[in-house]
C-alpha cells in the first residue's frame, strides 16, 4: 500500500525501490508486480526497463481477448455487461486496457452485438448468431 502511495503522490521511483526488494524475495505475487508496472507507466516507460525476477504478464488490447469474449459469451443466452467481461481479464494479468477500450473494440467487431453503448461498463454484450440481427444502440 504504501508503494502505491508514493506512487498517488507521484513518486514512482521511490515506489520502484521500495518494491524492488519485495519482488526479488517473492516474484509470484502480483500485488508486486501491478504497483511496480503501475511506476513504470506512470513514468513513460515500459515493463522491460524493469529487471524482472518473474516477468509479468501483461494483457494488451487484441484479437485474442476479443476471441475471449467471443468464447466466453457464445453459449450465454443473455446478454453481459462490459464490466462483466473486462473482470473475466483482471486474474489473467495487468490490463493494458480499459473497460472503455474494450467497449470500443467490442462495438467494432463485428461479431458483438452491443446494446446501450452510451452507459459505457454497463453496456451489453452478446455475441450475434447467424441469422439474426441486432440493433445497435
Amino acid at each position: 500500500m504504501l508503494g502505491q502511495a508514493y506512487i498517488l503522490n507521484g513518486e514512482c521511483q521511490r515506489a520502484i525501490e521500495l518494491m524492488a526488494p519485495h519482488h526479488r524475495q517473492d516474484p509470484v505475487n502480483v500485488g508486486y508486480h501491478h504497483a511496480i508496472l503501475d511506476a513504470l507507466f506512470a513514468m513513460g516507460k515500459t515493463e522491460d526497463d524493469f529487471e524482472w525476477t518473474e516477468k509479468p504478464h501483461i494483457l494488451k488490447m487484441s484479437h485474442s481477448v476479443l476471441d475471449s469474449c467471443f468464447n466466453f459469451l457464445k453459449p450465454k443466452r443473455k446478454p453481459r455487461s462490459v464490466s462483466e467481461l473486462y473482470c473475466e481479464f483482471i486474474p489473467k494479468g495487468y490490463l493494458l486496457f480499459s473497460e472503455d477500450d474494450l467497449l470500443s473494440a467490442l462495438l467494432r467487431d463485428k461479431r458483438f452485438g452491443v446494446t446501450n453503448a452510451h452507459e459505457g461498463p454497463f453496456a451489453k454484450v452478446q455475441v450475434v448468431h447467424k441469422g439474426r440481427k441486432m440493433q445497435r444502440i
